[in-house]
């Protein structure tokens, strides 16, 4: 059926990964992006491990999956963002 195997360790792993993820946006629950971030690393990773030729094709195939590679810079702005309005408002009390 063109499916990928699977295994238990698999999903665990992903489950962690989706939890890591939310934690690191300070959430307490999992949201549909969390899920989609590990994902796109499991399927990243799995991509890499293939020959080149291989591996294209995976790409092409996958594409729509593949679409977060922002989202460390994002969470490095936004806490930029914060350290810039605290150093401000702390600029305009004194």
């Amino acid at each position: 059926s063109g499916g990928v195997p699977i295994a238990v360790r698999h999903i665990e792993s992903m489950m962690r990964m989706c939890e890591a993820h939310a934690r690191m946006h300070l959430r307490d629950n999992v949201t549909k992006d969390d899920v989609d971030v590990a994902i796109e690393t499991m399927l990243k990773s799995f991509i890499q491990a293939q020959k080149i030729c291989v591996r294209k094709i995976l790409e092409r195939e996958f594409r729509i999956y593949l679409r977060f590679e922002s989202d460390v810079h994002n969470l490095v702005m936004s806490e930029l963002q914060k350290l810039f309005k605290q150093a401000r408002n702390m600029h305009i009390l004194h």
